[in-house]
């Protein structure tokens, strides 16, 4: 009698790791699908994606998530792309709450992306119409350039103001010469303080809030909460 009894329990319990088993690997399939998903969504909203998107779900079950209309956490990374015509690298989305009808909100959204300090170098020399060169020394924007027929090394310094990134002009060197930014030509002080860097184009609700240099450029980030994305154009 003991012994059909362990028989069924063993019965019922390889019958249930059976169940169980088959759940998650049909949940497993799902979050392969919503990531795939994810992927083709994110590509078509982004100008000049650069690589192929890497998603990944959180939480589980996805089933009961999807069930809900909801995902918990979505994390998307993308080699580079343009935003407001700016050619960035080193995409990191971090997404909470995701609705998985339209119109998409998600509940948080941050973003970390890298603008290339030759991208910098690009709004520099379009903005100003001086012939120079940026590039990054230690944890400084370093420009290279002329001024009054001389020599000119400046550094640069990034800072997010209501939602909009600057750079201003830090140290300067002329022929050597360290000078105090003012004594430059107008002209080429005045062109170089408070230079925007435009990063447009962001969903709503997602904001610009910090930029740092970092050893490929700028290293900006943006938050949000209540972030609505608009459907491919």
């Amino acid at each position: 009698m003991r012994a059909r009894r362990r028989a069924r329990w063993a019965v019922a319990v390889v019958g249930l790791l059976v169940v169980v088993l088959a759940l998650v690997v049909v949940d497993r399939i799902a979050a392969a699908r919503v990531e795939q998903a994810v992927a083709d969504g994110f590509t078509a909203r982004v100008e000049d994606p650069v690589g192929e998107p890497r998603v990944e779900v959180g939480g589980f079950p996805v089933l009961t998530q999807l069930a809900a209309g909801r995902i918990d956490d979505v994390d998307i990374r993308l080699d580079g792309a343009t935003l407001g015509g700016v050619a960035m690298t080193d995409l990191a989305i971090a997404a909470r709450g995701v609705s998985t009808t339209g119109p998409q909100r998600m509940d948080h959204v941050d973003v970390h992306a890298i603008v290339p300090a030759a991208s910098v170098q690009d709004l520099v020399t379009q903005r100003t119409e001086l012939d120079v060169e940026v590039g990054v020394q230690g944890d400084e924007l370093e420009l290279r350039g002329t001024a009054l027929g001389l020599p000119l090394v400046a550094t640069l310094t990034p800072r997010v103001v209501d939602g909009r990134l600057l750079v201003d002009l830090g140290s300067v060197s002329v022929g050597g010469v360290e000078l105090d930014p003012t004594l430059l030509p107008q002209d080429v002080s005045g062109r170089l303080t408070g230079l925007e860097v435009p990063i447009e184009g962001l969903p709503e609700g997602l904001v610009l809030t910090d930029a740092v240099v970092d050893p490929a450029g700028l290293r900006i980030t943006a938050s949000g909460t209540d972030v609505t994305i608009p459907p491919p154009s």
